[in-house]
Order: C-alpha cells, then structure tokens, then sequence
C-alpha cells in the first residue's frame, strides 16, 4: 500500500453532501437504532425487576440467617440460588444478545457507509449484512483491549520506578505516557472495522493493516478526530462523521 494524502475539510465536505443525498436511508437507519436502543433498555428494566423481586429477597433472607453456617448453607444452596439462578440468567442473556447485535450492526453500518460512499447510495438491509464477521470484530476489539492495557502497565511501570526518586514526578509521567499512548493507539488503530468489513481481514492482519495505513498521517487523523464532534452537532453530522471516515479510508489505501 502506498501512502497517499487526503484533506480531512474535503472529505468532511463529501460527508455532509452524501448524508443530504441520502437523507432517508440514514433517517430509517437512525430510527431501527433507536428503536434497538429502547427495546436494550426495556429488557434491563425487566432485568433489574427480576433481580429485584428474586434475588434481593433471597439475599435478605441471608442477612437474617445470620453467621449458622448449617443455615447459611442450607438457604444459600437453596433460596439464594433457586431465586436468583433465573435473574442472573437473564441479565447474562439480554447482555450478551444485545452487545452481539450492538456489534453486528455496526459491522452493517459500516458496509452502509462504504455503499454510500462508494456507489453513491445503498440499502437499509445491508445494516443486517456484516454478523458473519462478528467472530474477527470480537477477536480485534479483545486485542485492542489487550494492547490498551499493555499500555497501562507500561506506563505504569515506567512512572513507578521514576517515583522511586520523585513520587510527583512519577505520577506526572504515568498520567502523561498513559494519555499519550492511548491516542497514538486509538488515532493508529482506528481502521481495524474497516479493514474488517472491507477486506474480510483477521483480529491480527486488521491491527497490522490499520496501524501500517496510518503512518505518515497521524495529524491530520487526530484533526479529523477534533472535528468529528463539531460535526455531530447537527443530527445529520453522525452519518457524514461516518462518511468522512469511510472517505479518509479509500484515500489512503
């Protein structure tokens, strides 16, 4: 790949002329993501009654035992985890089901972005069209994790050893090395989902493809990372924020 420039205005620009172009496909799309959004948090609500009326009792039950370990045990194998064994069920259930399909549908809206983009228009099914990839998305979004807290630790390392000599000095340079870390990873990693959905990449080649695509630009990455919010002032700007990125993306690959 070679390293092409790009301008961050221009591609904001296309970004806003796109969203207008296509303004009912992104209201559709908005409204199925509210309506995802207040089924989530219908489901905890429900979630949290059932926690409420089975485990909260069991659990009072068990504060007045008191410490009988013969008591304890007999409520706690039977009350505690017959009330609560279903809650903790379907907390776990509804988590899982709606971070999954959280997941899924970004993977569709980023094909959505890169049809608008590249075709000039696309089709609100396609926001239903990327699941297959979850497995890769959960795999990367794990190592991001894992390189975040690597970071962390390093960080941490390093402002401790420096307080051996100067406690304020160390915690000075831990805060600073773990800001500046964090933003050099999140601006060098920020394609990982587009090289997911675009070229079906792994967890692995998606972070080395992504960190190798943003050498030589890091500025104008982080420009467009300041500018983004400014955007998203208007309630067209979220889909134009998503749009200037896909374009940032074609520009230099």
């Amino acid at each position: 790949m070679k390293h092409k420039s790009f301008s961050v205005f221009d591609s904001a620009g296309l970004g806003f002329r796109l969203t207008f172009k296509n303004l009912g496909l992104f209201i559709v799309v908005g409204l199925i993501s509210i309506g995802f959004a207040i089924t989530y948090q219908v489901s905890m609500f429900f979630a949290k009654l059932a926690a409420r009326f089975f485990v909260a009792p069991g659990m009072k039950q068990m504060m007045q035992v008191g410490q009988d370990p013969l008591a304890i045990m007999k409520l706690g194998l039977g009350s505690i985890l017959k009330m609560g064994l279903v809650a903790a069920i379907f907390v776990s259930v509804v988590f899982l089901a709606t971070t999954i399909f959280s997941l899924g549908i970004r993977l569709g809206y980023t094909q959505i972005l890169f049809d608008v983009h590249d075709k000039g228009k696309s089709k609100v099914g396609r926001l239903f069209s990327r699941f297959r990839l979850l497995g890769k998305y959960i795999g990367a979004g794990i190592l991001f994790v894992l390189i975040s807290l690597g970071v962390i630790i390093f960080s941490v390392v390093i402002g401790g050893l420096l307080g051996l000599f100067s406690k304020p000095l160390g915690i000075v340079v831990a805060l600073g090395m773990t800001l500046v870390l964090s933003l050099i990873i999140s601006v060098r990693l920020n394609f990982i989902r587009f090289f997911i959905v675009d070229k079906k990449a792994g967890p692995m080649q998606a972070i080395k493809m992504s960190f190798y695509l943003t050498r030589g630009h890091f500025w104008r990455l982080f420009c467009a990372i300041l500018l983004a919010p400014l955007m998203m002032i208007t309630i067209v700007g979220i889909p134009a924020v998503g749009i200037m990125w896909a374009s940032i993306y074609r520009k230099i690959t």
